[in-house]
């Protein structure tokens, strides 16, 4: 059986364009999300819409992040075990133990993967509310916008630090990233 783990290298730059490939499907969704919502209220009126930053947060979650999130997650615990992009550069999503749950672990990386971007998300709400009324942003609100954004870097060293085939949310959630046809990663045990 030929060898179908890759290199180290080609499997961070695989994994990488992947994630190209797929956040390039989310951002044309967002696309067309904006483009639906500046003709059924008009584009003049999106600038001057006001929401409390909870209903901001409630809209954004249901038309962006749900989707988003049910995107990464049925795509990757179905059959195919990958999302578009992965699926477009031969990678999966495969359980580090055969014998653990595929819809769990696929269920806990999902949420793992997107907490930051969420969390960023009520940084940005409460950023547009408090400029809106020309007031101070309280730390808190920096806190918010800044802890997703070392959260993000850290999953991505981590990634680095494994050599592609582990993040920290995969680690947790007990999943790899792999080549189609292959689930294994070598004998390497990496400690968080």
């Amino acid at each position: 059986m030929p060898n179908t783990t890759p290199k180290t290298s080609n499997l961070i730059i695989t994994r990488i364009a992947a994630a190209l490939l797929d956040y390039c499907f989310v951002i044309g969704y967002a696309i067309l999300l904006f483009g639906l919502v500046g003709l059924l209220f008009g584009f003049e009126q999106l600038g001057t819409m006001e929401f409390s930053p909870a209903a901001g947060q409630l809209i954004a979650f249901s038309t962006l992040t749900l989707p988003v999130f049910l995107y990464f997650f049925l795509q990757e615990k179905s059959a195919k075990k990958g999302t578009i992009g992965k699926r477009a550069l031969r990678l999966q999503v495969e359980m580090i133990q055969d014998s653990s749950n595929h819809t769990r672990g696929i269920l806990i990386r999902t949420v793992l993967k997107l907490l930051p971007w969420e969390i960023a998300h009520w940084g940005i709400q409460w950023l547009a509310f408090y400029t809106k009324k020309g007031m101070e942003l309280p730390i808190w609100v920096w806190v918010l916008l800044i802890v997703p954004q070392v959260v993000a870097f850290f999953y991505f060293v981590s990634m680095l630090y494994t050599k592609g085939t582990l993040s920290f949310y995969d680690a947790i959630a007990g999943t790899k990233v792999v080549k189609q046809g292959s689930n294994k990663v070598g004998n390497k045990t990496y400690n968080f």
